[in-house]
């Protein structure tokens, strides 16, 4: 708020006059009763009213009948130009506020001025003769406190709010007190801080500790399956290891521009490839359990195979001779199904059956498919042997 003008009708020995206020400090000064607190208190009269008539305090009604107010002209953010009409006998004193030429509420005049008010206006933009009788007989820190009280607020509450805080703090607090109230919640605070630091400081450290202890189970976890694909890759390779030399020898045979094995030794080749092959696996198999068993899973069957490792072993050298035997026989077998289809329909053919048998062949038929079977037989030989 800037005060631009007053123009004073009747105020005091004020009649008619007209003060034009400069921006920035304005000094006014001259000797008693020229009347600077009249226009003090015109102006103070002009933004909250009329003083109260009292026989304690100086009466500025115009005693010659002059209009007893005046008007004042304001700059406020973000009002404007705010002008204060305020005369004594015209509406009980109350004032008229034109902002930027308009008439407006005289009440809208306290939220312009808000939160200045009466009491802050005093506080603040005066100071009374006695302070300054007083400024000789300060000493050098009473002088400074009156000073800034002068220069701030103009009267001393300010300073004796100061002085009875300090005295406050003073009675609650000193920088090297022990037992003062304070000073012991302060060092409790103090304590309570170390505390909580440490026990952030111990929580860093576990969390810090489960991460590691993550970060390894996930490590041992794929070492882990790591591991299984290596055991499954080296039993992988010990398979093709044991099986190294027939693969060789079959590149060789498949090098060869012609195979001079005859059918029938190819049959007994594969036959004898195939026995290979389940007796390998059959060995696998009991190098695997016999690892396990070696390895402190013991059992009865173990036991067992102890007891009898002699009859095993000879049983396990019977087993070639013993496939054998079973090949002849579904040879065998699969022989005699066959004579057996050509027998049943030669019987379909020529009406074989228990009550008529085939005829006998005379000896000249007999000598005849004799010769036959000779000539085909030394005709395959030959076939053979070219």
């Amino acid at each position: 708020m800037e005060v631009k003008k007053a123009e004073i009708t009747g105020f005091g020995h004020y009649r008619n006059q007209v003060f034009e206020f400069l921006s920035g400090n304005q000094l006014f000064f001259g000797e008693n009763e020229v009347g600077k607190s009249t226009l003090y208190q015109f102006i103070l009269a002009m933004l909250f009213g009329f003083p109260k008539k009292s026989s304690k305090k100086r009466d500025y009604t115009p005693r010659d009948g002059a209009a007893y107010g005046g008007r004042l002209w304001l700059i406020v953010k973000p009002y404007g130009q705010v002008v204060i009409e305020r005369y004594r006998k015209v509406n009980r004193g109350k004032a008229k506020v034109f902002i930027d030429g308009a008439e407006k509420d005289g009440k809208i005049l306290e939220e312009i001025l808000a939160p200045l008010n009466r009491s802050v206006f005093q506080e603040v933009f005066t100071f009374q003769q006695e302070q300054l009788s007083q400024i000789d007989h300060l000493q050098e820190e009473e002088l400074q406190a009156s000073l800034i009280s002068l220069g701030i607020t103009g009267s001393q509450q300010l300073v004796e709010k100061i002085q009875n805080y300090q005295k406050e703090n003073q009675r609650l607090f000193k920088p090297r007190a022990k037992k003062l109230t304070l000073n012991q919640q302060l060092t409790k605070w103090q304590e309570l801080r170390e505390t909580i630091q440490q026990q952030e400081a111990e929580e860093s450290n576990v969390q810090r500790a489960y991460q590691q202890i993550s970060d390894f189970d996930q490590k041992l976890q794929a070492l882990s399956t790591e591991q299984k694909e290596l055991q499954t890759e080296e039993k992988d390779l010990n398979q093709k290891k044991s099986h190294w030399s027939l693969y060789e020898e079959w590149h060789e045979l498949r090098a060869m521009k012609k195979s001079e094995v005859t059918e029938q030794e190819g049959k007994e080749l594969r036959q004898f490839y195939h026995e290979y092959q389940n007796l390998t696996e059959k060995i696998q198999k009991k190098e695997d359990e016999l690892a396990q068993l070696e390895q402190g899973q013991e059992s009865d069957r173990y036991f067992f195979y102890l007891d009898h490792e002699k009859e095993i072993q000879d049983l396990l050298h019977l087993d070639i001779p013993i496939m054998r035997l079973i090949d002849n026989e579904q040879k065998y077998l699969q022989e005699k199904e066959e004579l057996e289809q050509v027998f049943s329909r030669l019987q379909q053919k020529w009406g074989w059956s228990d009550q008529t048998p085939p005829q006998k062949l005379n000896s000249s038929v007999e000598t005849t498919l004799n010769n036959v079977e000779q000539s085909y037989e030394q005709f395959n030989q030959k076939n053979v042997a070219n």
